[in-house]
């Protein structure tokens, strides 16, 4: 006897049923773990949910276009069928999520005890599909549907299952979280593994509690770069302070700072001339540290802003500047070597010294990064003699400089 599988299709509010035969799979479009395909088979503001791992078994696409709660476990009905939900009551295995859909499934009727157990719900939006759901499969009594406006309401999903599985999952809106607070929204920080932060938003990931300790920073985008899996990134083998390997930070997130992409200001880097003599000693009082002459830019925002990259110039006004982009991954070495020096926020005056050499001219060069009125002017120094003295250090940074004139660089 051919076995049938019923189809639920809500759409607009109605119901529409049909049937397929059992060995139609529905075949996923990525592999076997969490994806966020630029296509679903499904309308952008739908939520589909499958009986079965891989798209398999029955099939209920739900709409998601404006806010609706489902409770599985009763007698409800979609729209004026006369199929209950609560054949789907603990039976969802694999999911889909249009890329205007936000859906929570809750382990208990109604949400209760949702804030009791980061667990005992899952929150994603789309786009988002994985064939298995992990930990969650077979555990939802409710469906919370609302709709998603990436685009001006944009959150960050927050993983919890290796490679963007949902064995746990949450989303996060702009602001700060403690553990306590990641706790109740629904994830253990000590079990995130991933991220996926969209256009618009900048995630800053810490070890310690409070915005506290080491930290990374994931700038969104709508490109795979802002789809961070921190099981990968450890198991990589790339350096620690390459910005492109967070490994560091798997399961021992601890707090989170999440801000907007308008908050993050471009940041200029440049050696600076601060003093010149002939045949005698240099003693030079140096401005060190972080000076903000702006309430528009923060020690955190600058920061931010670093790690993520900076403008290079060198040359200078009169034979000619160049200006050109610098990685990332420098940014983020660079940010990694004076983090607690930007957060104190403060500037200090030192005394350094380039010793004489002879009759030659001596030039004392300093490294400094500028933003909107932010001036950072780094501790180390160069002295510079004779025909090199009025030459700008080579180096994209003074920790790239390779020799103590740094006329050639690493």
């Amino acid at each position: 006897m051919e076995t049938k599988i019923l189809v639920l299709s809500l759409l607009f509010g109605c119901l529409a049923a049909t049937k397929i035969k059992s060995n139609q799979l529905i075949l996923a479009q990525g592999d076997e773990y969490g994806i966020f395909p630029n296509n679903l088979d499904i309308g952008d503001s739908q939520v589909a949910f499958y009986q079965h791992g891989k798209f398999g078994g029955a099939q209920m696409i739900l709409d998601a276009s404006s806010p609706r709660t489902y409770a599985l476990s009763g007698n409800q009905r979609i729209g004026g069928s006369s199929e209950t939900l609560n054949w789907w009551d603990n039976a969802i295995s694999s999911i889909k999520v249009g890329k205007k859909a936000m859906v929570k499934l809750c382990r208990y009727q109604n949400c209760e005890d949702e804030k009791k157990k980061p667990e005992n719900a899952v929150i994603l939006v789309g786009p988002y599909s994985t064939k298995f759901m992990g930990w969650s499969s077979d555990y939802t009594s409710t469906i919370v549907l609302s709709p998603y406006d990436e685009a001006n309401n944009p959150v960050v999903s927050v993983f919890g299952g290796d490679e963007f599985n949902c064995d746990t999952a949450t989303v996060l809106k702009p602001g700060n979280y403690n553990s306590r607070d990641l706790k109740l929204n629904n994830i253990d920080p000590g079990e995130i593994r991933g991220f996926r932060v969209p256009l618009g938003l900048v995630l800053q990931i810490f070890d310690q509690d409070y915005q506290a300790g080491q930290d990374g920073f994931i700038q969104g985008s709508s490109t795979p770069s802002s789809q961070v899996d921190l099981y990968a990134q450890k198991n990589n083998n790339q350096p620690d302070k390459s910005q492109t390997n967070l490994g560091k930070f798997y399961r021992k997130v601890q707090s989170i700072k999440i801000g907007r992409a308008n908050e993050i200001y471009p940041i200029t880097a440049r050696w600076v001339t601060l003093d010149s003599s002939w045949g005698n000693p240099l003693n030079v009082s140096v401005m060190q540290g972080l000076k903000l002459d702006t309430t528009k830019v923060s020690s955190t925002t600058f920061s931010a802003s670093l790690s993520l990259g900076y403008k290079y110039t060198n040359g200078n006004p009169v034979t000619g500047q160049q200006e050109f982009s610098v990685s990332a991954t420098v940014g983020f070495e660079l940010q990694n070597s004076i983090s607690s020096s930007i957060k104190k926020a403060t500037q200090v005056t030192a005394e350094k010294i380039c010793a004489a050499k002879g009759d030659q001219k001596v030039t004392m060069w300093q490294f400094q990064l500028s933003a909107e009125g932010a001036l950072y002017g780094a501790e180390n120094f160069i002295c510079k003699y004779g025909d090199n003295a009025d030459l700008a250090p080579s180096c994209i940074s003074y920790m790239k400089c390779a020799d103590a004139e740094c006329t050639r660089c690493l």
